[in-house]
């Protein structure tokens, strides 16, 4: 194999474990607890959702406290406000239910053509990998004093 063949096959192969491991965390990061709190809204005690037992309220209820306690809102506003978030938390529920319709599809691609580079063998050790990879990533963060608050 020629060195230029070589740099692109190790090149290539980079690309596609940053893209595996990419659409991993994004898929894994909602049941594993991973990523800053915005990325976690959707889930039970986000917005409009039932509250986690012993959790707290839902962020729109501690969101319309607050504002009810710093400025002084009428039964109107507050009915537009609460009618607003539940809106904007039914678009954004829409929003990411598309958004992983278009992962899934993409990942779906993405496999097949690398099934169609790999040989069988190939593709269960190139998966496998993956597996690891993501298990040693999953270690790191559990370490006492690496993990998130």
């Amino acid at each position: 194999m020629s060195n230029l063949r070589t740099k692109i096959w190790i090149g290539l192969f980079v690309l596609v474990v940053f893209l595996v491991g990419l659409g991993a965390g994004v898929v894994a990061a909602p049941w594993f607890g991973g990523g800053p709190r915005m990325g976690r809204m959707f889930g039970p005690g986000g917005p409009g959702g039932p509250p986690r037992p012993g959790g707290r309220p839902p962020m729109s209820e501690r969101l319309m406290e607050r504002l009810s306690g710093s400025i002084e809102l009428t039964d109107e506003q507050t009915d537009r406000l609460e009618a607003l978030f539940d809106v904007r938390r039914d678009r954004f529920r829409e929003m990411s239910r598309t958004m992983r319709k278009r992962f899934d599809r993409e990942r779906d691609t993405f496999r097949t053509a690398l099934a169609d580079i790999l040989t069988t063998e190939q593709m269960e050790q190139f998966e496998s990998e993956i597996v690891r990879m993501g298990e040693g990533r999953r270690r790191r963060h559990e370490r006492p004093g690496r993990g998130r608050p």
